[in-house]
């Protein structure tokens, strides 16, 4: 990325501005080397910031990588895919919460459009009070793991402290909703 970047004109000081190339004791670097790119967008529709999943997993290397602060993007005040999501959101009258934006990208493939999750696994209060301008009324729907119950009664707790109504849907073992979107297909919605 970073070669194709400065090729089509964007100077290196911009891409660090914008975390998108990293430096290291004067040595450049592709932030996001071998992953899959997800962009975050702000209530105009603006790119402000990504999160790169790893593709093939190695030791040591964090599944994530976010974009980190930048004059655009703070990691905890954005949620991804709230700006698709919004119209659905006012249509339906309520959210469902998921933890990964695999999670979004497959229950909207198959119809289900008013999805969003946060920029990490922790909601924060910024992130809250945002969801709150669209809806009081979110469905939560976590991994069925140990970490997935871990955030989601943490994530619970906070919505419900902001005032949200809040119901959970307790997903099969081992399962998340992305592999649920899957193997359901369009019946997911039922």
């Amino acid at each position: 990325a970073l070669t194709q970047l400065t090729k089509a004109g964007y100077s290196l000081e911009i891409l660090q501005e914008v975390d998108v190339v990293g430096n290291n004791e004067g040595r450049t670097y592709d932030r996001f080397r071998d992953r899959l790119m997800f962009p975050f967008y702000d209530m105009q529709g603006h790119i402000i910031g990504f999160s790169g999943r790893i593709i093939t997993q190695k030791d040591g290397v964090g599944k994530y990588v976010n974009t980190g602060e930048t004059p655009l993007f703070t990691k905890g005040k954005h949620i991804f895919g709230l700006y698709q999501a919004r119209k659905a959101i006012g249509k339906q009258g309520f959210t469902y919460l998921v933890e990964g934006q695999f999670d979004v990208i497959s229950l909207h493939h198959v119809g289900i459009e008013n999805v969003v999750c946060g920029s990490g696994t922790a909601f924060t209060d910024e992130e809250v009070k945002l969801l709150l301008r669209f809806t009081d009324n979110i469905i939560m729907i976590y991994d069925a793991d140990a970490a997935g119950i871990k955030a989601s009664l943490k994530n619970c707790e906070l919505l419900l402290r902001a005032g949200a109504k809040v119901k959970c849907i307790r997903l099969p073992r081992g399962t998340d909703p992305d592999d649920f979107a899957k193997s359901n297909g369009e019946k997911t919605q039922d």
